[in-house]
């Protein structure tokens, strides 16, 4: 089932071995891993993603999944297709098979919250440090697959950001309404599809936008709350958050344009 109006209208992920689902959902095996995540690239980039909004279809088909561009990823976004989606041990052998074959390029980006995941080209065997673990890693990561997977479609620059500007308007509106902190955490977002989510207010709710650009104003040092977490086995428990300041917000088209740039680069000194 598609919805166009939402974030996302093709939402892809890699499904372990032995976990099954409700006829909402459609999956493709594959006996090539490599084909495998070629494809993911493919699903979980805004590419993939626009050419099924296009269609303006309520329902997703084998035939329409089978009419979608193949690719030939070069490495770089495999990988962080592998780092977004390798979070458990059910996840061990997909990594242990294939990252440590990947030659990687580093992140686009400078940004020092990116550290904290560790090297870029994450452990020779699976364990947790593989799978990206914040927000902000994970959305960088994302970036760039569209980035790198455009290139592969022998897109330009120009026509990814067109892309991005006309078909993802909910998209845009939820990266300019979210923070993060320096651990690379969201402290706050406006985002609908993430209830809950970042710094919560003395009711246990996100506070609304006019009193969240308040705190702003204030510039503080860090926030901390407490949360009900319902998430993990054994029912839910009490959690405190805690957020280290300052929080900045991301602009995706200045990332693409950067990650353009970078990869180009990159491919170009390797080619010489």
């Amino acid at each position: 089932m598609l919805n166009p109006n939402n974030e996302r209208t093709l939402i892809g992920s890699v499904i372990p071995p032995g976990v099954g689902h409700i006829s909402s959902v459609e999956s493709v095996a594959f006996k090539d891993t490599e084909v495998l995540l070629a494809f993911s690239c493919l699903s979980v980039s805004v590419l993939g993603d626009f050419i099924v909004k296009a269609a303006g279809k309520q329902n997703l088909y084998d035939s329409d999944v089978a009419s979608l561009p193949s690719i030939s990823p070069v490495g770089t976004e495999v990988h962080r297709v592998l780092r977004l989606s390798c979070l458990t041990t059910a996840y061990a052998d997909l990594w242990n098979g294939h990252a440590p074959t990947l030659d990687v390029l580093p992140w686009s980006s400078p940004d020092t919250r990116l550290n904290l995941e560790g090297p870029v080209e994450g452990p020779a065997t699976w364990d947790r440090t593989a799978g990206l673990r914040t927000e902000f890693a994970r959305r960088m990561a994302l970036v760039e697959i569209d980035v790198l997977v455009a290139q592969a479609l022998g897109l330009t620059l120009d026509q990814l950001i067109e892309i991005y500007r006309i078909y993802f308007p909910v998209l845009q509106e939820n990266e300019a309404g979210t923070w993060y902190d320096q651990n690379g955490r969201i402290v706050w977002t406006c985002s609908k599809g993430l209830p809950g989510v970042g710094w919560l207010d003395e009711r246990g709710k996100s506070p609304g936008r006019a009193a969240w650009e308040r705190i702003l104003a204030d510039n503080p040092a860090d926030l901390t709350c407490t949360a009900i977490d319902d998430t993990m086995p054994g029912g839910p428990r009490t959690v405190t958050r805690h957020f280290v300041g300052p929080f900045t917000q991301c602009d995706r088209i200045e990332d693409y344009r950067r990650a353009w740039a970078h990869f180009e680069r990159l491919k170009s000194e390797e080619a010489a």
